[in-house]
């Protein structure tokens, strides 16, 4: 009898602390350091404070970002259970990140963004823009043509602009996992990607040689913070958006989409794009 009493205390301990530490994993990531999930960024959003004016960027570059326009965009609960908020944008509202040297870029990007699409009300529906056109100077814009809902990206190669696109079926009030990747290869032009939940699904190789974006506040929302409504302004959700330093592989897109390379500490460890879609 004292053998078996003993052999039921042992695994009745042992069940308790492994409940126990079950339990503390949340808490365990809880605790890491934001800029620790989203190291080797330029600027990454969770768009989670859920109020308040100004958007925290979690890249450790200190690129947070002011909400405005004429009417600032709303906080709105985001379409998943555990993952906090999203970012609503109408009335050509933005939010703006100012100058500085850590927004600057090289000769490689990937911009990724979660977005959900109300409409396309506007000529050119901005995503993403960063410095602006004339004066020779390197910019990127990333945007929806009103027409034909082609995902667009606009660059300076000198004097002039080029702008590349790629043909996407948009699903009003769906979200959908949008990336793209920019390589400059000097004089020998470069080499564009887009993909789409994922999925790389067009790419071109251009010749023209495309500037870097040294200097200029960057947008997102609107282009350059312009309050057009029926010229630049999104009508739409955005979240989880951020811009990297370096050419993203298609697993690391797909890692990145589903909550695993890049994780806030204030989120569960759980497959936040899975999530997204189920509960749409």
């Amino acid at each position: 009898m004292k053998e078996s009493n003993f052999s039921y205390s042992s695994t009745l301990t042992t069940v308790l602390v492994a409940a126990i530490f079950l339990m503390s994993i949340p808490l365990l990531v809880q605790g890491k350091k934001p800029d620790r999930y989203d190291k080797g960024t330029i600027f990454s959003f969770h768009f989670d404070e859920g109020n308040g004016k100004v958007a925290k960027d979690f890249s450790g570059n200190e690129n947070h970002a002011k909400l405005g326009g004429n009417k600032e965009p709303k906080w709105v609960k985001g379409p998943e259970l555990h993952l906090g908020t999203a970012l609503a944008f109408s009335n050509a509202n933005f939010i703006e990140i100012p100058e500085s040297q850590k927004l600057d870029t090289d000769d490689e990007i990937t911009f990724e963004t979660w977005v959900n699409l109300d409409g396309l009300n506007s000529n050119w529906s901005t995503f993403y823009s960063k410095h602006g056109q004339g004066a020779g100077a390197g910019y990127h814009w990333i945007y929806i043509y009103k027409g034909s809902g082609k995902l667009a990206y606009q660059y300076a190669n000198g004097a002039k602009y080029t702008t590349h696109t790629a043909d996407v079926k948009w699903e009003f009030g769906k979200w959908s996992h949008v990336a793209i990747t920019h390589k400059i290869n000097g004089k020998k032009g470069g080499k564009i990607q887009w993909y789409i939940d994922g999925n790389l699904f067009h790419q071109i190789e251009h010749k023209d040689q495309a500037l870097k974006v040294v200097g200029g506040k960057a947008s997102l929302g609107t282009y350059q913070s312009n309050p057009a409504l029926d010229r630049y302004a999104l009508d739409g959700k955005l979240d989880e958006v951020r811009l990297s330093p370096r050419i993203k592989t298609k697993q690391e897109i797909g890692e990145s989409m589903r909550g695993l390379a890049v994780q806030p500490s204030h989120k569960l460890a759980s497959s936040w794009g899975s999530i997204k879609h189920k509960f749409q």
